[in-house]
């Protein structure tokens, strides 16, 4: 049920903020109350992560929409390149579990 988005181009060094709705596979809203969400960045192959989190912002429960990202005291670190993103939720009461958003991330060195 994940939904890619499309490539999100931003700047190291500066705060990387996301927001969106997380449907099913319906289009309906999930239930978010008492979700537990873990959000990552990693390399395209998957083989390096350079961020986890689990703080993700709900601002609106009844449309499922949340705020997530990386702080720039993470991202500052971070080499100029391609990078991928993953957001997972798990419902309560572990009804279900899976990643709900995930694409790339191109990210372009500090401007001068």
């Amino acid at each position: 049920m994940s939904t890619i988005h499309p490539q999100e181009n931003v700047h190291c060094g500066d705060d990387w903020l996301f927001a969106g709705p997380l449907n099913d596979s319906n289009g309906n809203p999930l239930p978010l109350s008492g979700a537990a969400f873990v959000y990552k960045i990693d390399s395209l192959d998957g083989l390096t992560n350079f961020y986890t989190s689990t703080s993700v912002t709900i601002t609106n429960f009844a449309t499922a929409s949340v705020l997530y990202g990386a702080p720039k005291a993470t991202t500052v670190i971070l080499a100029p390149g391609t990078y991928y993103d993953t957001l997972y939720v798990v419902l309560a009461g572990n009804v279900w579990s899976g990643t709900v958003i995930e694409g790339q991330i191109n990210a372009a060195p500090q401007p001068a």
